[in-house]
């Protein structure tokens, strides 16, 4: 299934290279607004300076990654892991709101691919 998302890197990193990644869930609808929005606002600035890969999904035709998309949610890993190794053998896994419903979901269903999991709520 095609999946929007948006990454940010610091030193445009290659297939291949070693970084620490941040797999960010975003809150609310999931949506590209919301997703480009929570990673400016709340991951971008800290993870940028210290060299981390922000990767964040975009709910695919909007379906909630906790509530209707699970099914992607190993196949989005594996996309992961053939761009970037990431630091570890496994990504940092966060969330607010519905994106931290679906960080816990990313857990459950990938324990091996997670190396630290937060996970607050919205509003």
């Amino acid at each position: 299934m095609p999946m929007d998302l948006k990454s940010e890197t610091k030193n445009r990193q290659e297939s291949g290279d070693t970084a620490p990644v941040l797999l960010a869930f975003p809150p609310g609808a999931q949506d590209l607004s919301v997703t480009q929005s929570t990673i400016n606002s709340v991951y971008l600035q800290e993870a940028l300076r210290l060299g981390w890969v922000v990767v964040s999904p975009v709910a695919p035709d909007g379906r909630l990654f906790h509530d209707g998309s699970e099914d992607v949610l190993g196949s989005f890993a594996n996309w992961i892991d053939q761009w970037v190794t990431p630091e570890g053998g496994a990504v940092h896994v966060a969330g607010m709101s519905n994106g931290g419903l679906s960080s816990w979901r990313f857990a459950a269903q990938n324990p091996d691919r997670l190396q630290s999991l937060i996970a607050f709520p919205g509003r």
